[in-house]
């Protein structure tokens, strides 16, 4: 195991060779840094979901791939394990180039916002918010006839899936439908309005942080404060647990009011 040795202080310098802890090396406790402890989490779900569906994955130093034979291109990808310098990203689009196959479309999440990856056949999906939710708060009014149920059967799966792949909205074939997840300590709900499914959300929870993914609310039934409705339940699956989660520019109001605060914002590149 890595020894750490607390950070340089001013006028204090480390020992030459000694390891400094930097929040970022695969022994750093959960607590160290709350991005740290997000990633990891979205890498335990990651991994769980592919060993629990037939997908593959692997590992290095630099980055953790995932491959779940998915359609949508966000179940394929390569997450980075913190911030990486420009040689260290080239190598990890290079082995994601290997890993994945020539037809699959995958994504690369990373710190790094300037460096230019179109040489790797990728474009740039965006800089997303990653927001991260502390224990307590109070939940928002629960709309009129909303009722917010988990899936726990085929049926209930079966409007879950059918109101992502509308709402969110995601192609036919994406692994996050496939009921062997529901095995893996993934929770998922789905809001019901006069019995009709009109929005879902989903969450996992590893080493005391709950990943929040999955939250869609049909076009009919949006600015009802479903969506929030939703989001709090997923949230607090684990009422000792913080939550966190990767927005959307327009949903991101949405979560502040839920208490979420925005830490930083990531960068994510896709093959298609």
């Amino acid at each position: 195991m890595t020894r750490h040795a607390p950070s340089a202080t001013a006028g204090v310098l480390a020992d030459e060779g000694e390891m400094l802890a930097d929040g970022w090396s695969p022994d750093t406790p959960p607590g160290d840094n709350v991005v740290a402890h997000y990633l990891s989490t979205l890498v335990d779900r990651l991994v769980g979901s592919a060993e629990r569906t037939g997908g593959r994955w692997e590992a290095d130093e630099s980055a953790t791939f995932v491959d779940l034979e998915s359609a949508y291109v966000f179940d394929n990808i390569a997450v980075c394990r913190g911030p990486l310098g420009e040689a260290e990203l080239d190598r990890v689009c290079e082995r994601a180039s290997v890993f994945f196959p020539e037809e699959r479309t995958w994504t690369v999440l990373s710190f790094d916002s300037r460096s230019d990856l179109t040489h790797h056949g990728l474009g740039r999906v965006g800089h997303p918010p990653l927001m991260f939710r502390p224990v307590g708060g109070s939940a928002p009014e629960t709309p009129a006839g909303l009722d917010i149920r988990p899936v726990d059967d085929r049926s209930r799966l079966a409007d879950f899936a059918r109101t992502l792949l509308d709402a969110y909205p995601l192609p036919p074939g994406s692994k996050v439908v496939d009921p062997r997840l529901l095995e893996s300590g993934l929770t998922a709900w789905v809001g019901y309005v006069d019995d009709q499914p009109v929005a879902t959300a989903g969450a996992h929870t590893a080493r005391g942080l709950t990943e929040v993914e999955w939250v869609s609310t049909a076009a009919s039934h949006r600015g009802l404060g479903i969506g929030a409705s939703m989001v709090w339940t997923a949230s607090t699956v684990d009422p000792t647990a913080p939550a966190a989660l990767i927005a959307t520019d327009p949903g991101r109001p949405v979560y502040e009011r839920l208490g979420y605060i925005p830490l930083l914002r990531l960068t994510m590149w896709a093959r298609t």
